[in-house]
């Protein structure tokens, strides 16, 4: 029998750098939700000011103000929960340290991360396009 292969040794600087990779997925994320979060409060705003400046003051809310303040509702509670389960994915899969005494490199298969960064970036698409293509507008 052959001995196994060893492992390469924890090396400080270069998980940094891993890490640092997973935190610019992170951002490209936070550029993509903000982004999408503008055009979807431009919407709520754009028609609450309609509704605002047409209407007395004792009107009740037009009916699709009580949509529109729903559907950002749910798109808000969707993206939140899309963010974090992506964040936790990449942080437990690629920045996580090895646990305390153990001195050994984590894995990480360049083609493997590519392959999650790519999937979860395409899972940004439906989001950029929830907003511009909604009833609300």
């Amino acid at each position: 029998m052959g001995t196994p292969p060893s492992q390469p040794q924890f090396d400080d600087a270069l998980f940094r750098q891993r890490e640092r990779t997973v935190d610019n997925i992170k951002r490209i994320y936070a550029i993509v939700y903000s982004i999408s979060f503008t055009c979807m409060l431009g919407q709520v705003f754009g028609y609450g000011q309609r509704w605002l400046f047409s209407a007395p003051l004792s009107k009740a809310f037009y009916p699709g103000m009580q949509l529109r303040l729903l559907m950002l509702l749910v798109f808000t509670t969707t993206v939140s929960v899309f963010a974090y389960q992506a964040d936790k994915f990449l942080d437990l899969r690629y920045a996580l340290r090895p646990p305390a005494g153990e001195n050994v490199m984590p894995d990480w298969d360049k083609w493997d991360f590519a392959v999650d960064a790519a999937s979860l970036i395409l899972t940004l698409i439906p989001f950029t396009m929830m907003p511009m293509h909604s009833p609300m507008r």
